[in-house]
Parts: structure tokens; C-alpha cells; sequence
């Protein structure tokens, strides 16, 4: 049997490994082959994670105190900032055959369209699966289920809309601010134009002026001869 640290420092060496192999792919393969490499490796870890499992007990020892460790972890799975693969519905099969040990229910049909409506991390739908006591039963679980794709059908909906909503309202106040300045600067050449007519119209009377004061002087100068 493999020691402790030889597991760990065979872990380590793989994931480098996997590692260097994705920062190649990332540098060096074109765009539309990563595209496709990261679709079905998300399909892949999508079908494989129900079944990993690794259990922690949601209960300490001390007067049912409820574990640091599966805290933190339903922290971390509740984290929507986190990039997970989204649940399809023969990963949700294999969740429903863990938890519940069933293979099928009138209820499928229903889960099946709304998974593919809607987007649900395995996490999310291992949570609604999971009995939260011995009167749930798998009608109980199941219904849970679907509750919580409806929810997050609608909430995507209104997301959804609240950004077109947003989009547009952008465009609106960037078409207003071209507008503004395509009108502040129509409104700058009128004053250039209208400062130059004027600059022209009175240069002609200065210069009328400077030609008329010589004309005088040889007047004043006449009578003394």
C-alpha cells in the first residue's frame, strides 16, 4: 500500500504536470481548439463529479456542534463566485441513485427540461437531493428540486432582463452624450465663425484709420509755407 507521503508527492507531481499542460495549451493551441478542449472538459468533470464523494461529518462530538470543516465547505460550494460545471441530467441521475437510491420517478421528465433550461451545479442539486430528515422522502427531495430550478429559472430571467434593461439605458445615455457633443462642438465653430466675421469686419475700419493720419499732418504742415 502507498505511503502517506509518497501519495502526496505523487499528487503534487500530477497536478504540476497537469498544470504545465494547461499553461501549454493556453499559450501555444489556437482559440477555437481551447474553446472546444474546455466544453467537453467541462462536460467530463460535470459527468464524473457525483461520483467523488468525501465525507465529513456535519457534527462534531460536542453536543452536536456543527463541524468547522462542513461549515466551511457548504461556504465554499454556496460561493457563486466560484466557476463550477453545471449539472446535466445523467449527472443528476447518478446524484438521485446515491442519495435517494432511485433509478426513476414521474417527476424526471420535469427535472430533465429544467436542467436544461437552467443552469444548477452538482453541489446545488446534491443539497436538494440530500433528505434534511427521516420524514423526507424522495417525492419530498424531488419536489425540493424542482422548486429550486424554478427559482433559479426565474432568477435568471429577471437577471437577464435587468441587464438588456441596463444595456439599453447605456446605449440611450452614450447616444445622449454624442449628441451633446456633437452639439458643443457646432456650437464652438459658430463662435469661431461669427469671432472671425467680426475680426474681419474690423480690421478694414483700422487700417482706414492709420491711412487717414498722415493726410492730416501734411494739412497742419501747409499754411506755414
Amino acid at each position: 500500500m502507498m505511503a502517506m507521503g509518497e501519495m502526496w508527492s505523487y499528487l503534487g507531481s500530477t497536478t504540476a504536470s497537469l498544470m504545465f499542460i494547461y499553461a501549454i495549451i493556453q499559450q501555444y493551441c489556437p482559440l477555437h481548439f481551447k474553446s472546444y478542449v474546455e466544453t467537453y472538459v467541462q462536460k467530463l468533470v460535470s459527468f464524473l463529479y457525483p461520483y467523488i464523494q468525501i465525507t465529513f461529518d456535519e457534527f462534531s462530538g460536542e453536543r452536536m456542534k456543527c463541524s468547522e470543516a462542513f461549515s466551511a465547505i457548504r461556504i465554499y460550494l454556496k460561493d457563486k463566485h466560484i466557476e463550477m460545471s453545471y449539472c446535466c441530467f445523467e449527472a443528476f441521475k447518478v446524484l438521485a441513485k446515491n442519495y435517494l437510491d432511485i433509478d426513476s420517478h414521474p417527476r424526471y421528465e420535469e427535472i430533465h427540461r429544467l436542467l436544461e433550461e437552467t443552469n444548477m451545479t452538482p453541489a446545488d442539486v446534491a443539497e436538494c437531493l440530500m433528505p434534511k430528515s427521516d420524514e423526507d422522502d424522495e417525492d419530498t427531495c424531488l419536489k425540493a428540486l424542482v422548486e429550486a430550478l424554478e427559482a433559479a429559472k426565474e432568477e435568471a430571467r429577471k437577471k437577464a432582463e435587468e441587464e438588456a434593461r441596463l444595456k439599453s439605458e447605456k446605449e440611450v445615455k452614450e447616444k445622449e452624450e454624442v449628441q451633446l457633443k456633437a452639439e458643443k462642438e457646432e456650437t464652438e465653430k459658430e463662435k469661431a465663425r461669427l469671432k472671425a466675421e467680426r475680426e474681419k469686419e474690423e480690421s478694414p475700419k483700422e487700417n482706414g484709420k492709420l491711412e487717414e493720419t498722415p493726410v492730416e499732418e501734411v494739412k497742419d504742415d501747409g499754411p506755414s509755407h
